[in-house]
């Protein structure tokens, strides 16, 4: 009974047409909901009057499905039935209802099957109704009651049928399945093998290349560094020798200007007293 977005159930699209009769009656079979209604209201019987498929109207009637339930269109399957000429639908209906129109004849009230245009069906009167359904009770040599019974023995068989051909076909489903998950586990082991050793390859490979590329960098930062500290000697060399020659010279002109007098003193004196 899970519904599409148009909030259609698998019934509503397998009463589209008499050639999906046999997954009709497997559905109904499980339990699905005859009386559930689509976006535009259509019940599975709407859909079977509308395409005709008379076949699929006799197995939904059997199932109790609510002829009298109405669509946005304010129509029955009855009457959708008429509205799309579908006559084959129109007998399935009327053969149907036959009991429960002498039902209602034999009660005394007015016996009218009408659809939404007025129209009333069946065309036969009551009286008529009965005489057809007493000669095929004697036809066939049995009573309504005994044509209730083969009915649902009738149903109960193609059910069996139908759910021993569903539960041959889920065998034989799940057999494939079953390979199909051991090539699929056995293929998804292949490419865990081929992705671990392509990976691995791929892992040792970068470690070389980090390997090459952290070497690389050693060898080319100690020659920078090299090239760099080389430069700084020659610059302390040079600034070495540019201070010791300012100093020099500052010293031999201030020796020349200022001191060379004292220094003449000086040595006299000493002169003079070693004397």
């Amino acid at each position: 009974n899970l519904r599409t977005k148009d909030n259609e159930t698998p019934l509503h699209l397998t009463c589209v047409s008499d050639s999906f009769l046999e997954s009709t009656r497997v559905l109904l079979s499980y339990g699905a909901s005859v009386d559930s209604k689509n976006t535009r209201g259509h019940q599975p019987a709407h859909i079977a009057a509308r395409g005709g498929a008379a076949a699929t109207m006799d197995l939904l009637i059997q199932y109790s499905t609510n002829m009298n339930a109405r669509n946005f269109d304010n129509k029955n399957p009855l009457g959708e039935a008429r509205m799309f000429n579908r006559s084959a639908v129109v007998a399935v209906i009327q053969r149907h209802y036959a009991d429960d129109m002498k039902t209602l004849d034999d009660a005394g009230v007015a016996v009218e099957l009408v659809d939404e245009t007025g129209v009333i069906l069946p065309t036969k009167s009551p009286h008529e109704w009965q005489t057809m359904l007493a000669s095929s009770a004697l036809i066939q040599g049995m009573d309504q009651y005994k044509m209730l019974r083969s009915r649902i023995h009738k149903v109960s068989s193609e059910t069996a049928a139908s759910v021993a051909t569903y539960r041959a076909f889920w065998a034989d489903f799940t057999k494939d399945a079953e390979a199909l998950r051991r090539q699929t586990q056995a293929a998804i082991t292949i490419q865990k093998h081929f992705r671990a050793y392509f990976y691995h390859k791929r892992f040792v490979h970068l470690q070389l290349q980090h390997a090459m590329a952290i070497q690389l960098q050693r060898a080319y930062r100690g020659k920078i560094a090299r090239r760099a500290a080389a430069h700084e000697r020659r610059r302390h060399r040079c600034a070495t020798t540019i201070q010791a020659l300012v100093r020099g010279f500052l010293v031999r002109r201030r020796e020349a200007n200022h001191l060379h007098a004292y220094r003449v003193q000086v040595i006299q004196c000493l002169h003079v007293g070693c004397c």
